[in-house]
Order: C-alpha cells, then sequence, then structure tokens
C-alpha cells in the first residue's frame, strides 16, 4: 500500500484564470504595463488559494506519518498481565492492502526489539506466554503490507508477576484492580464512599472492603476476584480496619463507635463472633499460622490477643506513648508495634524484644514483608517511607511523599506499595530503594492492598 501522494486540490476558477483572462480577452489589446499591475493586485490571492489548496489534503490513511491523530503509526496498544500471561490488544486498521501484524518485542535486558509473531491483518489481540516473572517487557507493534512497512506503534511497558494490586481511590469512589506492576488496570468497581482498607485473599483472589459510608454506619463488602460483589454487606458502626485469615477466609474488623472486634464468616458474610470492651480498636493482624488476631487499641493504649475463638490469651501494655499500628510476622509469630516516636518488637508472648527509636518523623503505619521478616514505616511530618532490617536496623529512608495514607509489601519481590494520598499517586518502591516509580496518577488514593502469592 502506497502512502497518498501530496496533491494540490484544483479550482474552477483560479487566480492564474483570472490573469488570463484579462489579458487575452476577446477584443482587448495586450498591454504589458496593464498587464503586469493586473499580475501584482491577484498575486497574493493567488498565493493564498495556492496555500489552502495544499495543506488541505486527505489525511485519513491511519499509516500517513503525517496523519494528525495516529502519525502513521498503528493506534490502540495496550497491556496486561496476569501471572506468565501478557495479553495483548490494539485498533483494526481496516485497510484492504495490509497483510499482516508485526509484533515486537524487548526484555529489559536486551537491547532492541525483536520481532516475534507476524499475524493475519485483521487479528486485534495476542497472548504472549509464557513469560518470565519480575522482568519488564516492552512492546510494540507495525502493519506490513507486500511490499512495506508501516512505523511502530508507541512503545507499552508491562511487568508480569504472581501477585495483583489494589487500590481505593476515594475522589473518584472507585476500587481498582491492578497488575503485578500497579501500571496497568484488570478490574474496576464503583459505588465506594470512602474506602479505608483493604484485604485481598492470596488463595480464593476475593478481596475485603470496609467502606465508612457516614458517620454510625459503615459496611464491609466482599468483592470476587474480577472486582464484583459477593455476598451480601455486613453492616457495622464504625469499622476502621481488617484483618483476613487467610485460610478459613475469616475476616476480624475493629468496630472503633461499637468499641468491639468482630469476626466475619468468609464463606457466609455473617457475623459469627462480636468480642466486646474494647476502646478504639485501630489496627488488627492475623497470625497465619493458628489464626489468632493481634488489636492495636489506641483508647486502652494495649495490644491485646484474641484466640482464633475469639478470647483474650494476652492484654499487653506496651512502654510507648500513643499505641497506632502493628502487623505480625507469621514467620516466627512476632509483633511490631508502632506510635508517633518508636517502634516495637514483641514476642508471640507479648514479651518486649527491643526498642527502634526513628530518627526523625511521626511514626505512622508498617507493613511486614512476610517472606523476609523486613518491615516498612510509614512517617508523617516530614512525610517519609523507611525500610528495616528484621533486626531493627533502618536500610534506607525515601522522601517527597505528603501525608501517605497506606502501605502494602509485595512479598515475591519485596517492592512497597504506597498511597501518597495528598500527591494523588501511587508509589512503587524497589526492594532495594533504587528505583522508585509513580506507577499510578489518582486524584484521592487512601487504601491499597497486594494480592500476594498463596
Amino acid at each position: 500500500m502506497a502512502v497518498p501522494r501530496l496533491a494540490c486540490r484544483h479550482f474552477v476558477l483560479t487566480p492564474k484564470t483570472q490573469f488570463l483572462n484579462f489579458a487575452f480577452s476577446k477584443g482587448h489589446v495586450f498591454n504589458p504595463t496593464e498587464a503586469i499591475n493586473e499580475l501584482s493586485r491577484i498575486l497574493p490571492l493567488l498565493l493564498v488559494f495556492l496555500f489552502i489548496g495544499c495543506v488541505d489534503r486527505d489525511r485519513s490513511n491511519p499509516l500517513d506519518p503525517k496523519n494528525p491523530n495516529t502519525l502513521g503509526k498503528p493506534s490502540g496498544l495496550q497491556v496486561v498481565s496476569r501471572a506468565d500471561s501478557v495479553f495483548l490488544t490494539w485498533d483494526r486498521l481496516g485497510l484492504s492492502d495490509i497483510t499482516g501484524i508485526q509484533l515486537y518485542r524487548k526484555t529489559e535486558s536486551e537491547n532492541e526489539f525483536v520481532p516475534f509473531a507476524l499475524l493475519p491483518a485483521d487479528v486485534t489481540s495476542f497472548t504472549d506466554v509464557p513469560v518470565a516473572f519480575g522482568i519488564e517487557h516492552s512492546y510494540q507493534i507495525s502493519a506490513k503490507g507486500n511490499e512495506f512497512e508501516s512505523l511502530r506503534s508507541d512503545v507499552v511497558l508491562v511487568e508480569p508477576g504472581p501477585t495483583f494490586s489494589w487500590i481505593a481511590d476515594n475522589a473518584s469512589q472507585q476500587l481498582f484492580k491492578l497488575t503485578h506492576d500497579a501500571r496497568h488496570i484488570l478490574a474496576t468497581t464503583f459505588g465506594f464512599i470512602t474506602a479505608l482498607d483493604i484485604e485481598p485473599n492470596p488463595i480464593t483472589g476475593e478481596a475485603w472492603v470496609i467502606d465508612f459510608v457516614a458517620s454510625v454506619l459503615g459496611q464491609v463488602v466482599k468483592l470476587t476476584p474480577d472486582g464484583q460483589l459477593s455476598g451480601p454487606l455486613v453492616d457495622l458502626q464504625g469499622p476502621r480496619d481488617a484483618a483476613l485469615h487467610h485460610e478459613t477466609g475469616d475476616l476480624w474488623v475493629g468496630d472503633v463507635l461499637d468499641k468491639s472486634v468482630i469476626k466475619i464468616d468468609g464463606q457466609n458474610n455473617n457475623i459469627v463472633l462480636r468480642i466486646p470492651d474494647f476502646e478504639i480498636p485501630s489496627s488488627l493482624a492475623v497470625d497465619q499460622r493458628d489464626g489468632s488476631c493481634w488489636v492495636a487499641d489506641r483508647g486502652l493504649q494495649q495490644v491485646i490477643k484474641l484466640s482464633i475463638d475469639g478470647a483474650r490469651s494476652l492484654n499487653v501494655s506496651p512502654t510507648i506513648s500513643s499505641v497506632r499500628w502493628l502487623d505480625v510476622d507469621s514467620n516466627d509469630g512476632a509483633v511490631w508495634v508502632s506510635d508517633s516516636t518508636a517502634i516495637l518488637r514483641l514476642s508471640t508472648a507479648g514479651e518486649l524484644e527491643f526498642r527502634v527509636t526513628p530518627p526523625a518523623g511521626f511514626v505512622y503505619k508498617l507493613a511486614v514483608n512476610q517472606r523476609t521478616g523486613e518491615f516498612w514505616v510509614l512517617n508523617w511530618s516530614p512525610s517519609s517511607v523507611a525500610k528495616y532490617l528484621k533486626t531493627g536496623e533502618q536500610l534506607f529512608k525515601i522522601d517527597g511523599f505528603d501525608e501517605p495514607e497506606d502501605l502494602a509489601v509485595n512479598s515475591f519481590d519485596g517492592s512497597c506499595l504506597v498511597a501518597d494520598t495528598r500527591n494523588n499517586r501511587v508509589v512503587r518502591i524497589a526492594s532495594d530503594g533504587s528505583d522508585v516509580r509513580i506507577v499510578r496518577e489518582f486524584r484521592f488514593p487512601i487504601a491499597v492492598g497486594i494480592q500476594n502469592e498463596p
């Protein structure tokens, strides 16, 4: 297929025609001076018509490099990944002399794109499988004819992996399920008012969400792996945080208005336990080894351990000024507890093992890597994200955040996903801190969750 030639339009009556009519009309005696004067008069008009005629060309061919919409490249290339499969889609060209679509791929270790699949011209999708986890893949496509190949499309990037990311954006009242690298949207769920917590289940692919609806009403919602509502909503007064037991699918919820901790049956979405006599149960974490639940109560300034049947087995009053958050290392059952100034490590029996005092910042939330025991910490004022060894040694600190609201750790590659709320973005930090990447722009992201491997 040849790109259309650039041809000027033809006019019924042009300035040149007007001039010749004037110069050689019947009965007119040719006078060079008059001819030159007339030509000077109509020459500007001639140039205007020539300019308009030449620039107003047909650019409807999508493979014309001067097409203002496509710039001569195939359009609409999109990519998502699920486990070891990368799914590509693109817009159909619909040109009769296109004989095929050429796919190109490049991994992060390669310098050049390599053609790897030639498809029929009417095909608009392809699945690249199997692909290696944790390696960034780049893709392009081009259109081929018998004697030509078009320019290549814009590059799309994806890093396949075994996990998924969930993001709650409260400005748009939506929940998003994203690919392993958090770059591409797999599913979108509408209708949340103020989503405060996301608890994905690595075994079933479902996700529990706490939605703060009104001052005296909150709902616990379970979603299918593709983001659809699963089972009835659970109405509570003031749910703030939740923790999921992966094996049973049961969910523990802290209700700060009802001053209780509630356990919800993961199979039927109904309340099976309600444990009273809390004040502000603001943070919960489950020990995946036995299903017990640890609760940080900001009102009582205590850390409380509940057995799988809801019995209180431990009440610990750590020597910190204000209990803020906790998480359990399910490798050994140790509990990391944060307040505004320090981080404590408690044994599974509730005994203080050691204390970590960050050099600066208001210590807010933390999350443990369940594979390595390392943990990440959100700091406010000034806002930063720091990573620590399980021994309490700080590895590095990343600045540039603005009151981040939530974080989650990817146990596959050790990266950390951060809801950088007031900067309207979600940030992914590599395990060693070498790569800090804005993966998605949002309007007000407030909660993140990682669906890790079982």
